[in-house]
C-alpha cells in the first residue's frame, strides 16, 4: 500500500499508537490519535486532521468497532474523508457492519474465524 496517497494516518488510542508510529517510519505523511475523552484542550484528536484531507484509520483489534467508529466520527467532524479502515484482528462481532454505517470499508489482516 502506498502510504503517500493518504494525507494522514491515525486511529484510537491506545491500540493504534504503535501501528501508526510504525507507519510514520515507513513513509506516512502525518499521524494522529483519537482519544476516547477530550483532554484539557477540549479536543479528542491529538495531531492534525484538516478539512478535505483523505485519512486512513488504523486499529489493532476490533470487536464491536465502537472505538474505531468514534474515531471515524471525529475525523468526519473535522471535514476530512475516511477512505478506509484497517485492523490487525477482527473478532467478527459487528465492527465491519458498524463501520459500514460510517460509510467506511473495514479491512482486516486476520479474522478470528481464521485462527
Amino acid at each position: 500500500m502506498d502510504l503517500k496517497r493518504w494525507d494522514a494516518v491515525g486511529g484510537p488510542t491506545l491500540g493504534a499508537v504503535p501501528i501508526v508510529t510504525g507507519l510514520l517510519f515507513r513513509g506516512a505523511k502525518r499521524g494522529f490519535f483519537v482519544r476516547s475523552q477530550p483532554k484539557r484542550t477540549g479536543e479528542t484528536i491529538e495531531g492534525e486532521v484538516k478539512e478535505g484531507e483523505s485519512v486512513l484509520l488504523i486499529e489493532d483489534v476490533v470487536t464491536s468497532g465502537q472505538s474505531l467508529f468514534k474515531a471515524c466520527e471525529a475525523v468526519l467532524d473535522k471535514g476530512a474523508r475516511v477512505g478506509m479502515a484497517i485492523t490487525v484482528l477482527d473478532r467478527e462481532e459487528g465492527a465491519t457492519q458498524l463501520m459500514g454505517q460510517c460509510g467506511v470499508p473495514l479491512f482486516s489482516l486476520v479474522k478470528l474465524s481464521e485462527l
